[in-house]
């Protein structure tokens, strides 16, 4: 999934969030202006007041940098705070949303998937949508914004040296991309991975009393720390990998300012351009580099929240086989009728060619063996599951024909009483 499809899925959440989107924007104007004026401060710095020794701007400079930072601060109190408040709500309302569509699943979806896996989806991957909702995008708008504007400022105050400072920018897009590709991969294996420690830690938990009962306390915590010890090693190799980005920002970003240095120094010998200026342009290529090395290392993280949020929109992809009907069962049930049904789960038969009818009135016990398929016949009446062959009618009518909530709170109290019966014969049998 492309971040821009990801964006489309993200936007019916975003949208709601206008006055602290524009709250943010002004942040982050600010911000960018702020980094600005601390590179422009510097040719008054160096020309009137070292070289020139103009004595009022003993007293404007150090007003004008207070100034600069107070209105910096500022700005980046604004974006924090509202992303922030923008970040959890999106993420809040995304998890309530998740557990609403994993709850209204087939019981097939329910037991296909481990319990580990859907907590892992509702915790583990929606946090790190959060980082990257509430600080990770956010910021990159900001850095990006900021190094666009100090582009157009450097360019502004000397275009041939800009072209030296800025020809190395093109060199890190190859590099960036094949970061950003592994690093995708890696995460993908790392939430999956998660997922699965969780679901080990589910199966203890939940079946503690078994575990002591056979002793095998060790056994299962030597499984958890092999588990363990699989996500530490993935959880390295993305390390390993995303941290290439800032070094390898650092050695390119030396070489441009190499560059600036040299031919700088050359117009400066010259007298083409005087030292205020050439201070004023070195401050803002340096500053150039901080927000681009931000932006290089948020674009590589992205690819951790890319691959979480592909995991909760495949939740929200899934379209459930089992369809409601239109005919709400206000009626009392008079007949129930199995017909040459048939279930299967997956490859495995639960029922085969069941027929039965039962009338209202009727006491039926269901008896057999544990897995022989009489909690299955109850959950077929409940809709947990459609036959894989013939059909469930219920008062001479399709059972699919009614909708899910008025069928199962006609059939909850019956089925109660049948569970209760064939547990108190399977009992006594026993």
């Amino acid at each position: 999934m492309k971040f821009s499809e990801i964006y489309k899925r993200y936007w019916p959440y975003i949208r709601g969030y206008k006055f602290q989107y524009v709250m943010v924007l002004i942040g982050i104007l600010l911000t960018v202006t702020a980094t600005a004026g601390t590179a422009q401060i510097m040719q008054p710095l160096m020309d009137n007041m070292f070289i020139k020794k103009e004595a009022e701007m003993l007293y404007i400079i150090p007003a004008l940098l207070v100034g600069i930072y107070v209105i910096k601060s500022l700005g980046r109190y604004l974006q924090a705070v509202y992303n922030t408040y923008i970040g959890m709500h999106i993420v809040s309302r995304l998890r309530e949303n998740l557990l609403d569509k994993i709850v209204h699943m087939d019981m097939q979806f329910l037991y296909t998937n481990r319990s580990g896996e859907l907590i892992s989806r509702i915790t583990n991957d929606i946090a790190r949508i959060q980082y990257f909702v509430s600080t990770m995008m956010p910021e990159l708008v900001r850095e990006s914004l900021t190094v666009i504007a100090l582009v157009a400022y450097v360019i502004y105050l000397n275009a041939t040296l800009a072209f030296w400072a800025l020809f190395v920018m093109p060199i890190l897009i190859f590099p960036l991309m094949k970061i950003t590709r592994r690093l995708k991969r890696l995460s993908h294996r790392s939430q999956e991975k998660n997922a699965d420690l969780m679901t080990r830690l589910t199966e203890v938990f939940n079946n503690s009393e078994i575990i002591k009962a056979n002793a095998t306390e060790e056994y299962e915590v030597t499984r958890f720390k092999n588990e363990n010890e699989q996500f530490f090693k993935l959880n390295m190799k993305s390390t390993y990998t995303s941290e290439l980005v800032s070094p390898l920002m650092e050695i390119i970003g030396a070489i441009g300012l190499a560059a600036v240095i040299f031919v700088g120094g050359q117009q400066v010998y010259s007298g083409s351009m005087s030292v205020g200026e050439f201070t004023a342009f070195l401050t803002a290529v340096g500053l150039v580099f901080q927000p681009l090395r931000r932006v290089s290392a948020i674009y590589s993280k992205i690819q951790d929240a890319q691959a979480a949020s592909e995991r909760v929109f495949h939740i929200f992809d899934i379209e459930n086989e089992i369809k409601d009907g239109s005919i709400s069962l206000d009626e009392a049930i008079k007949e129930v009728r199995f017909e040459d049904v048939t279930l299967n789960f997956s490859d495995k038969p639960a029922l085969s060619h069941i027929n039965l009818s039962i009338n209202a009135g009727q006491t039926v016990a269901l008896v057999g063996q544990s897995g022989g398929g009489k909690s299955s016949l109850v959950n077929l009446l409940l809709r947990f599951y459609d036959p894989t062959e013939g059909t469930i009618t219920l008062n001479d009518r399709n059972l699919k024909e009614y909708t899910q909530d008025s069928l199962r709170n006609q059939i909850a109290a019956v089925s109660q009483r049948v569970y209760i019966l064939q547990d108190t014969l399977a009992a006594n049998v026993a």
